[in-house]
């Protein structure tokens, strides 16, 4: 009986671990959805049309990763078909880096795959298309700001352009419903981001402490000063590790926010959120006491602001990430960078002293 394949989510499509017909002895993952499936028609609330566009997709990861290389064999069942490789891609091919080829020997470099897909990052022809039915190599390598491709043993693609700071799952993909089957499929870890740095002593969670946002660790590896817990019970912003609690100094406008112990009915400690949507992009954390949100400046600098104050670059809204607890101004994980404002790596709420940042 056809399986899921282990680790994979399938996002669109239908991802199925089955028997390889040329071998018995081998099996494969095949997508095996005919066609689109029925999808939501526009609305005057929404006129695109939700899931009109998406073409299937299975992933594996976190929202976090962003430095991984991707290997898988390929197979086509016709000319018409392709298979895709992804990385720092969201649920559905949004944002994040996808390279595809196709049975005429075309492929392209996108970010992301879904509704409405922007001009490619990079397109181009092998000189000799994919035959059909037989097995091809590809794999995709994203590190830092750049792309690296390979089809077989010709590198298409070196060190590409690509958006720098985004993040998201690694997949598998197809750019149509047909029965691409793929096979010797590889995650890895890429770069020097995956080894998790000593945190510099400034950086103690102690009473008082107050509060900075920093670069944010890279990866999914969990940074001591950056993970946070949202506690819906009381909207405390609550520093895992140390069980203390986000707290304003004052309830006025510039007022900063340290760590105190963590008091149930405090309304200095109250940042009230969007607690579904803040785990899917930026939302306000609000002090409901004072009508003021939890801001910071592009220097690090942490403190009470008015809702849609952005002064100087600054940001007033957070994602939260589940795997690694942090509070990001940007809203990374398939979706572009610059999404939550600025340029630059995304920040993340933290325990550091400026001077470490």
């Amino acid at each position: 009986m056809p399986q899921q394949p282990r680790f994979f989510s399938q996002m669109v499509g239908a991802f199925e671990v089955q028997v390889d017909a040329a071998n018995s002895s081998n099996k494969v993952v095949r997508q095996g959805a005919p066609q689109r499936p029925v999808f939501k028609p526009a609305t005057p609330q929404h006129p695109d049309p939700i899931g009109s566009d998406w073409v299937p997709l299975s992933i594996v990861g976190m929202k976090e990763w962003s430095d991984v290389a991707v290997a898988a064999r390929f197979r086509l069942p016709a000319a018409t078909a392709g298979a895709c490789l992804a990385t720092r891609t969201g649920w559905t091919f949004n944002g994040g880096i996808a390279f595809c080829v196709d049975g005429a020997g075309n492929w392209t470099l996108t970010s992301g795959r879904d509704s409405k897909p922007a001009a490619p990052l990079a397109s181009g022809r092998l000189p000799t298309p994919p035959a059909v039915g037989s097995w091809h190599a590809f794999n995709l390598t994203t590190l830092k700001g750049t792309a690296t491709a390979f089809v077989g043993a010709q590198a298409v693609l070196d060190k590409a352009p690509i958006p720098p700071f985004d993040s998201g799952f690694a997949g598998l993909g197809t750019p149509s419903f047909e029965a691409t089957e793929f096979d010797d499929v590889e995650v890895g870890a890429v770069g020097p981001d995956w080894v998790l740095p000593a945190p510099p002593p400034s950086c103690a969670a102690v009473v008082g402490r107050r509060l900075f946002a920093r670069p944010c660790q890279a990866n999914g590896r969990v940074a001591p000063d950056q993970e946070w817990q949202l506690v819906p019970q009381s909207w405390h912003v609550q520093h895992t590790p140390s069980k203390l609690c986000a707290t304003a100094a004052a309830l006025g406008v510039g007022a900063a926010v340290e760590l105190q112990p963590c008091e149930f009915t405090s309304p200095a400690q109250a940042f009230k959120n969007d607690y579904s949507n803040i785990y899917h992009g930026t939302k306000p954390l609000t002090l409901e006491a004072a009508n003021l949100t939890l801001a910071a400046d592009p220097q690090g600098a942490v403190s009470l602001q008015p809702p849609g104050w952005q002064v100087g670059g600054g940001w007033y809204t957070w994602r939260a990430m589940y795997s690694t607890g942090q509070l990001r101004n940007k809203a990374n994980g398939g979706v572009f960078a610059s999404e939550g404002g600025g340029v630059g790596p995304p920040m993340c709420l933290s325990t550091c002293a400026p001077e470490t940042i």
